[in-house]
């Protein structure tokens, strides 16, 4: 019986992962890990790294998430892509299982940012940890993976 009971606890605990690269668990929700200021920490598209385009076109990225943001606006997320000079706003939301984050664009100018994608994305999400956001999407036949490390916490 122990066993039995143990063996289903290794499974329930490996099965609270939602996201490729982790955490397996964590006792904070994913609003609270989305919420605070990122940097792009690796860029690549197409395996091709394009870190230092994107750190160099986006000083900072802030995220605001939380059950008020919900409450209040019906999203889960409210982004802001920073540059030196401007900013460029998006807001999201996480499907049923929280694995994909269904972005859009509030300007239709988002390529003057250098950023990729038109007016609607869908991120995958890979990894959302206390400091690490990790996602791909895929736009015009070109995969872009992302990974961000916190600065800032909210």
């Amino acid at each position: 019986m122990k066993k039995t009971i143990f063996a289903l606890a290794i499974l329930l605990f490996l099965a609270a992962c939602k996201y490729e690269d982790g955490p397996l668990i964590s006792l904070r929700s994913k609003h609270n890990r989305l919420d605070g200021t990122w940097k792009f920490k690796e860029v690549l598209v197409d395996e091709i790294d394009s870190t230092s385009a994107y750190q160099q076109q986006f000083t900072y990225i802030s995220i605001v998430s939380g059950e008020d943001l919900w409450n209040a606006y019906m999203v889960d997320a409210q982004i802001e892509f920073h540059s030196d000079s401007n900013y460029t706003q998006a807001k999201g939301w996480f499907n049923k299982n929280k694995t994909l984050l269904h972005i859009s664009f509030l300007s239709i100018f988002t390529w003057s940012f250098g950023f990729i994608g038109g007016y609607n994305e869908d991120w995958e999400v890979l990894k959302l940890s206390n400091n690490n956001l990790w996602f791909k999407t895929n736009y015009n036949n070109r995969t872009y993976l992302f990974k961000l490390h916190r600065i800032g916490k909210y």
